[in-house]
């Protein structure tokens, strides 16, 4: 068996049996499409020199959103990047970008994952996976 592969058997066993549970815990386009447009607007509100963190009702929507906020300060804030460092401006082009990409997945393709889908299947680097801890479930 392929290494790596048992963490997807796995899961393909347990989604046979109780397909209802996996649809209400797996991370959604329109929750990552929700936390980036939080993410603008905390950038758009920090640009006006206030700090403040936007929030939703959803603690999923909430965690990607500042996942992605503490990405963007770790390039924007790390003084020894020097050049590396971003403006608050190009963090919003970045994350306008991706929220672009997201609506287009979302607009052409049923599957509430297709993005997910996509990222995984297209860039393999950008998904981490975790060992052992919890983690958001991305299935294809």
């Amino acid at each position: 068996m392929k290494e790596g592969t048992e963490p997807y058997i796995r899961r393909a066993e347990l989604y046979s049996k109780n397909p209802e549970i996996f649809a209400k815990i797996e991370l959604k386009n329109e929750e990552i499409a929700e936390a980036l447009e939080l993410v603008l607007k905390t950038l758009d509100t920090e640009k006006k020199g206030i700090l403040y963190e936007y929030r939703a009702e959803s603690g999923v929507v909430n965690e990607v959103a500042l996942q992605v906020l503490n990405v963007i300060r770790e390039y924007k804030d790390m003084t020894e990047l020097r050049r590396g460092r971003i403006t608050l401006d190009y963090a919003k082009e970045v994350v306008e970008e991706f929220l672009k990409e997201i609506k287009f997945y979302m607009e052409i393709e049923k599957n509430p994952q297709s993005y997910l889908i996509h990222m995984a299947r297209y860039h393999p680097e950008r998904v981490e996976t975790r060992q052992g801890g919890g983690s958001l479930i991305i299935s294809s």
